[in-house]
């Protein structure tokens, strides 16, 4: 006999995935590559966050993901330097002022997009065929 009671579970588990709205699910599918914080003062997480902002308002999307790093120094700033996979797009030291930061990382996205067009091309130009991707 066809017990209602053990569907029951499976029928509410549908139920509730089909219960997400489609915006939600459209947003999950733009997600293309994440911004990954690697830094350890005030300065490089600002940096980060400007970065992220900058690139969220300007729609600026990629495949691959970022990865911020920082080296502090007490005489020079922090040295920042960002990196897609073992690929570095942008390097630059940055004084301890914050108020420079914004306009700073408008310049670094607009030099990682560059930087990245470049790598794009550099790959598909490669003649690596008996290579894997991070022995060239």
């Amino acid at each position: 006999m066809f017990s209602v009671l053990r569907v029951l579970p499976f029928v509410l588990i549908l139920l509730a995935g089909l219960s997400q709205p489609l915006a939600a699910q459209n947003l999950e599918d733009e997600i293309d590559g994440i911004l990954i914080d690697r830094t350890v003062t005030l300065v490089g997480f600002r940096f980060v966050s400007e970065l992220g902002a900058y690139r969220r308002a300007n729609e600026i999307k990629t495949s691959e993901n970022l990865t911020v790093f920082e080296r502090p120094s007490a005489r020079w700033g922090s040295l920042i330097w960002v990196k897609a996979g073992n690929d570095e797009l942008y390097r630059r030291f940055v004084g301890p002022r914050l108020g420079e930061i914004p306009v700073l990382a408008q310049q670094a996205s607009d030099q990682i997009e560059a930087n990245f067009v470049q790598l794009k091309l550099r790959r598909l130009l490669s003649d690596r065929f008996d290579l894997d991707a991070e022995e060239f």
